[in-house]
């Protein structure tokens, strides 16, 4: 993908290696992580410098690039992925991450007693309106719209649709119903994100 990433031990350096792209993707992402910070947009992680000249980006906090172990996990990763849609999709100036999957989403360190932390990272895909299509992700991935012009939010809501599903390869006993919803969030019908968190925080009562 022309980039290299580095991790060291409190944030992550992303290095562009094509020179002819390299100032341009930092510059969108410098344009992103402002708007991201302007809306307050939580459970994402921050732009900590950007050098434009060698292409190079530094991302905080490091988390670790774990999957969700059980049911309580699943739903509280997917709670603060749609915490962040709720503020991304509003507003007078939405955005949409274009590209959630699992490889994307990042658990902070702390205690197993309080609710699990994850983040959204890696807005290299980010857009806003009106945006254009996004043609050289991979198909079996992403949501059919994301292929076309003009689409929205409901792109990154069947990302989420699709996290919970792909879920069920590793972990055992997921309720049907979360199940269910994660099929309604890919479906021609789904929910935005106001509505997606509100059913899921109903099975976490």
């Amino acid at each position: 993908d022309k980039k290299i990433i580095v991790v060291w031990a409190t944030n992550i350096k992303k290095t562009f290696t094509d020179r002819m792209e390299s100032n341009t993707r930092v510059e969108k992402l410098k344009n992103v992580y402002n708007l991201l910070k302007k809306k307050g947009v939580p459970n994402v992680d921050n732009l900590l410098q950007a050098k434009n000249e060698k292409g190079e980006v530094y991302l905080g906090p490091k988390g670790m690039s774990v999957r969700p172990k059980n049911q309580r996990e699943l739903l509280e990763a997917i709670v603060c992925i749609l915490e962040a849609l709720v503020v991304m999709h509003g507003g007078d100036e939405p955005i949409f991450h274009q590209d959630i999957r699992w490889p994307n989403i990042i658990r902070l360190p702390g205690s197993s007693s309080v609710p699990s932390k994850w983040i959204l990272i890696d807005w290299d895909e980010a857009d806003e309106p009106p945006t254009q299509p996004a043609i050289h992700l991979a198909k079996e991935n992403h949501a059919p719209g994301v292929f076309q012009e003009n689409h929205h939010g409901e792109v990154d809501i069947w990302s989420v649709g699709k996290l919970i599903t792909e879920a069920s390869k590793w972990l055992i006993g997921i309720s049907p119903k979360i199940l269910e919803l994660g099929r309604e969030m890919r479906s021609n019908n789904r929910p935005n994100a106001q509505d997606a968190l509100k059913n899921i925080k109903s099975f976490m009562a």
